[in-house]
């Protein structure tokens, strides 16, 4: 669950992105219950095990943050500084092992989901950790960091593993799906 709140959100802050590139996507779909949405599948993924859905979603934030290149936020804090902020109150509230697993998975899935779009997005413009880092540097810091969080958290490990291409699956069916029977209009 918290791994389908994380992708209606990033549908969400992305729907510019995705409409200009004529992508389908779950904002495409829903509109702006996108993001009510979000907040009821991470409710839900809470009431199932907040231990694990809390510091996953800070996990989440804090590497989107990282590719914020220091911008200043609503907080007055930069994005640097929130990824901090946010690190620090995982660790303080979940510990070193969901913290840095969660921190470690996310930005590897990270990595992995800026490899499948790289080529997809090179015209659109969007920020890609690919484009900095390379190719082949990207898909080994990718496997490099999903180890790191083996062995920091064993159970959160595989719930990512397994769960991540789930909601990727389901997304592109109910985004296919609906595009079929002419509900999403591009």
């Amino acid at each position: 669950m918290t791994g389908f709140a994380a992708k209606l959100m990033d549908d969400f802050l992305d729907r510019e992105i995705d409409m200009s590139g004529q992508r389908p996507s779950l904002f495409t779909l829903m509109g702006d219950a996108t993001f009510p949405y979000s907040i009821l599948s991470f409710a839900l993924a809470c009431a199932f095990d907040a231990r694990i859905a809390c510091p996953l979603m800070l996990g989440i934030y804090a590497t989107g943050m990282i590719s914020e290149n220091g911008a200043r936020y609503p907080s007055g804090l930069t994005a640097y500084l929130e990824v901090a902020l946010t690190i620090l109150f995982s660790l303080l509230f979940f510990g070193f092992r969901l913290t840095f697993a969660s921190v470690f998975l996310m930005i590897a899935l990270q990595l992995v989901d800026d490899l499948v779009d790289y080529s997809k997005e090179r015209d659109v413009g969007s920020r890609n950790l690919v484009r900095l880092l390379g190719k082949g540097e990207a898909f080994l810091l990718s496997i490099c960091l999903l180890l790191a969080g083996w062995i920091a958290d064993r159970k959160i490990t595989c719930l990512v593993v397994i769960g991540a291409p789930i909601v990727m699956l389901l997304v592109s069916l109910l985004c296919r799906r609906a595009r079929s029977r002419g509900a999403i209009d591009l």
